[in-house]
Order: structure tokens, then C-alpha cells, then sequence
């Protein structure tokens, strides 16, 4: 690594599967990730890289996918949080947040944004995040630009409730939306129930490698409203291989965080994932 290493270091996003092309229909033609990708693969790349703890995240919208990566968890003890996949539309579902919130690695649900936003309005919909918030789980947010006016409609409308935005909210990194990603994360900023992550960017950008002079505007701007203690790093491992190894993507993360002092550093490597998924103290 560039230094050495006085950080705890997390990372909040990355993902494990038994390839199936029926189940991870996302997949699609992205021939590298057509493979069985597991915590045996990932645990030599975080050793290399300093990183002592990661959060699984679903890769599938299924139930089972809980009960999937809760058993990975329960192995290997690098996985220090489970993010999975309920229905949050659905009227049963407070029960299956009661049951799984009694795992203690189980730690959120990932929702994907509408673009109109009807869903997340329901009577249904805002049970389950009355539950959510009750029960300690926190709700990340897989956005794309049609759907940030939804992400900050649910910030100010469920405020008791911890929102993890993925990727910075997917805005690709070229022209297109960054007028539009500056307006939308400066009023994310005023919303201090809503972290963000720095991740997924290298799949995002408009080269196929990604470097720092890339992503830096990017997380300058983000670490200016919403601050270190609500930014995290991820690598969105194994999807980052598409275009970067893992170890040139905490690379170019550490490109931009190690130029923070050092507390600052410390709450964007682990600190901010710690408190959002009610982590165990970097």
C-alpha cells in the first residue's frame, strides 16, 4: 500500500453468489463475474489490503439471499454485516424484519428507489420502515438520478430512519449529471440520517480506468455537504472487476481519503459504516 497502515479498515459493500445466470439475471453478458465469487476469493485480496472487516450486500431479490449470506457470515469472520433483501411493499414483511433482526449480523435491507416515489408513500411501505427504525436496521438505497427526488422524500419523511446510499447515488461520472448530483447531494447534506458510500465509481466512469483526478471532484463534493462521518469506503467487490482489480480500486480510494487528516480518515475507512450498521468500534 502507499502507507502504512494506522487505520481500521471496512468495507461497506460487496457482495458473494453461486453464479446461476437465472438468479443474477443483472449479471447479463459481463463474462467475468460468470462465476462462483465467494469469501475464500476475497479473503487474501483484504489481507493484501488491510481490511479487517466487510458488509455483504444482497445480490438477489429474494428472500433466501438473507438466509444465504447470514450462513456465509456465520463462517467466515471477516463478514462483519449483512445487508439483505425483503419486500418492503409488502404487509408481511414486518414480520420477517422482526425475525431477522434477531441475528445479530443481520443489520439492513437494501430498496431500490421508484421514480415516482407512489411506493414509498404507501401505508404499507411506511409500516415497515416504522419497524425498520424499531427494530435497529438500517435501509440502503441502490438510486439511480430518476430516483433522487424519492431518496431525499424519504429522508425527511421517515427521519428516525438510517439510509445508506449506494455508489453516491450511481450519477456516472462524466458530464451528464453532475450538475444535477451537486444539487441533490448538497440537499442530501442537510439530511443527517442518510450516510453515503464511496464506492462503485470505477464502474461508473466514462474510461475504463477509473483514476483519482476521475473520482476526486466527485468526493470532494460529497465529503464538503455531507461530511466524513457520513461517508464510507466500498469496493462493490466482486462487480469492481469488471473494470478494476480490488486492489486498485482501495487504491484509488485511498488516493482520496489518505489526503485527510487523520480522524477524518478513520471515520471514511470504518468509523462511518461502524456507526450506521451498528458495528462493533473500529
Amino acid at each position: 500500500m502507499s502507507q502504512l497502515l494506522s487505520e481500521t479498515r471496512i468495507d461497506s459493500h460487496q457482495h458473494y453468489w453461486h453464479f446461476d445466470p437465472a438468479q443474477y439475471t443483472w449479471i447479463g453478458e459481463r463474462q467475468v463475474l460468470q462465476r462462483d465469487w465467494l469469501p475464500t476469493d476475497l479473503e487474501p485480496l483484504n489481507l493484501a489490503s488491510g481490511i479487517s472487516g466487510t458488509v455483504a450486500v444482497q445480490a438477489r431479490q429474494q428472500p433466501i439471499e438473507n438466509d444465504y449470506l447470514l450462513s456465509l457470515a456465520n463462517h467466515h469472520e471477516h463478514i462483519v454485516g449483512v445487508v439483505g433483501w425483503l419486500d418492503l411493499t409488502n404487509t408481511d414483511t414486518t414480520n420477517d424484519l422482526t425475525k431477522y433482526a434477531e441475528y445479530s449480523l443481520f443489520k439492513g435491507v437494501r430498496h431500490n428507489p421508484t421514480i415516482e416515489g407512489t411506493v414509498e408513500t404507501s401505508a404499507r411501505f411506511a409500516d415497515n420502515m416504522k419497524a425498520m427504525a424499531q427494530l435497529g436496521l438500517s435501509c440502503d438505497l441502490l438510486a439511480k438520478p430518476t430516483s433522487w427526488p424519492t431518496v431525499l422524500g424519504l429522508a425527511i419523511r421517515f427521519p428516525n430512519n438510517i439510509f445508506v446510499l449506494d455508489h453516491i447515488g450511481n450519477p456516472g461520472l462524466g458530464p451528464d449529471y453532475w450538475k444535477q448530483w451537486k444539487l441533490f447531494v448538497a440537499e442530501l447534506g442537510r439530511a443527517d440520517n442518510v450516510f453515503c458510500k464511496f464506492s462503485g465509481l470505477v464502474n461508473q466512469g466514462p474510461e475504463r480506468h477509473v483514476t483519482d483526478t476521475n473520482v476526486r471532484p466527485w468526493f470532494d463534493h460529497l465529503l464538503r455537504h455531507c461530511g466524513c462521518q457520513r461517508v464510507m469506503f466500498g469496493t462493490d467487490w466482486p462487480v469492481c472487476t469488471v473494470m478494476q482489480s480490488h486492489r486498485a480500486v482501495v487504491e484509488l480510494a485511498a488516493g482520496c481519503i489518505n489526503s485527510l487528516t487523520t480522524d477524518e480518515q478513520a471515520w471514511v475507512w470504518g468509523r462511518s459504516a461502524a456507526v450506521s450498521y451498528r458495528l462493533p468500534p473500529p
